[in-house]
């Protein structure tokens, strides 16, 4: 489970996530100003050579622009700077040079060229062009409606009009200016909710998944606790049921060879009255450990079945292997030398061992391996115990 906290995004890391967005924005619309620029000047052109007409605009300031258009197209569609933590200031430089100067070129015209069509217009829709599009702080797009304007409000005193109409445009261009700002301001408070919303959506998703990862944790140990046997931490008799089960449900699909072994532990009554049930349970969980141990060896399962008796059930394991398992338990327990002074058949703890090999065709087959493996086990208490049965009921 992945326990490492979610850092939360700092503010550069912010300010890179609305310099990406803005620098997006200026490279659409430089697309569209190239565009807007080239058809312009296939008209004027055009008309002047179908209808003899001479347009007495000046071409720099559309030279200038292409100039402009054709760095920037090269900075953000062919080089493409990308916004990082070492180039954002500069990149900021760059984004916010692009509107002031298409502003500040439009608020020139009017000097330019005393005759120039409704300058006020081209400003207008210059503005609204990049305000409301560009998520900008007030000293970042403040500062070029200002100028502009005021370069403009000069402007438009070298151009025909009366007094009446003059005052009336200065007061448009406070008021658009104004509103630009406003415009400006709004936008960008509103994508710093939707940053602050979008953190506390993602932090309240990540504390989520943590408490699932945490809850489905918690289900897992408790699942692996109601499964093992706490004293030998083996599988216990619900686990082997289960287990049985899943079993039953693989044969259906094909034939299994398993393998069923019983262990117990010789005169454990006896060492329990000797030495008292705090040994006795030392004496089982030790043995616990053992076939644990065997099981991941061999892989295959291991339980404590009840009291002083233990399963394991090997599957597709060939006789000598299963007859090598019986013999490893019986010879580990043996070399354990637990002292067992009231044992009838050494001075050690041993066991006995009764198991089973069986070609499964049919699930009830399981049930009788089951109880082959455990009349073997009673062959060998009643034989002498400290040895193991096997039989082997492939090919019966």
């Amino acid at each position: 489970m992945n326990s490492e906290h979610k850092e939360e995004p700092s503010a550069l890391h912010l300010e890179i996530e609305r310099l990406k967005h803005n620098l997006k924005i200026i490279s659409m619309m430089n697309k569209i100003n190239l565009i807007v620029l080239l058809s312009t000047f296939i008209t004027i052109y055009t008309l002047e050579i179908v209808s003899v007409l001479q347009f007495a605009s000046p071409l720099y300031p559309y030279s200038l622009s292409l100039v402009v258009i054709s760095i920037y197209l090269y900075l953000l569609d062919i080089k493409k700077f990308a916004v990082t933590e070492k180039n954002y200031k500069r990149l900021k430089v760059l984004i916010y040079f692009y509107p002031a100067f298409f502003l500040n070129l439009a608020a020139l015209l009017p000097i330019m060229n005393h005759y120039f069509y409704n300058p006020i217009l081209l400003y207008s829709l210059i503005i609204f062009s990049y305000c409301p599009f560009l998520i900008s702080k007030s000293k970042e797009i403040v500062p070029s409606l200002c100028i502009s304007a005021v370069i403009l409000f000069i402007g438009l005193m070298n151009q025909d009009g009366n007094q009446y109409l003059y005052y009336l445009q200065g007061i448009y261009l406070l008021a658009l200016i104004s509103i630009a700002g406003l415009v400006s301001r709004s936008i960008y408070h509103a994508y710093i909710r939707a940053q602050k919303f979008h953190l506390e959506m993602g932090q309240e998703v990540y504390q989520l998944k943590r408490l699932t990862e945490l809850l489905n944790e918690a289900n897992r140990q408790l699942q692996q606790e109601a499964n093992l046997d706490p004293l030998t931490n083996l599988y216990n008799r619900r686990a082997y049921n289960n287990y049985i089960i899943e079993l039953q449900k693989r044969l259906i699909k094909s034939t299994h060879t398993i393998s069923v072994i019983m262990v117990d532990v010789d005169c454990f009554k006896l060492y329990n009255d000797t030495y008292g049930h705090s040994k006795g349970d030392n004496v089982l969980r030790t043995i616990g450990s053992l076939l644990h141990d065997v099981s991941v060896e061999y892989s295959c399962f291991a339980a404590r079945f009840g009291g002083e008796e233990f399963v394991l059930i090997v599957s597709n394991e060939p006789e000598d292997v299963v007859q090598k398992i019986c013999y490893q338990i019986q010879q580990s327990v043996y070399e354990l030398h637990i002292q067992h002074e009231s044992s009838t058949i050494d001075t050690v703890v041993t066991v006995s061992i009764g198991a089973c090999t069986k070609l499964i065709e049919d699930i009830n087959e399981i049930n009788e391996c089951i109880s082959e493996a455990d009349a073997a086990l009673y062959f060998v208490k009643q034989n002498g115990r400290n040895s193991f049965e096997y039989k082997n009921k492939m090919h019966v």
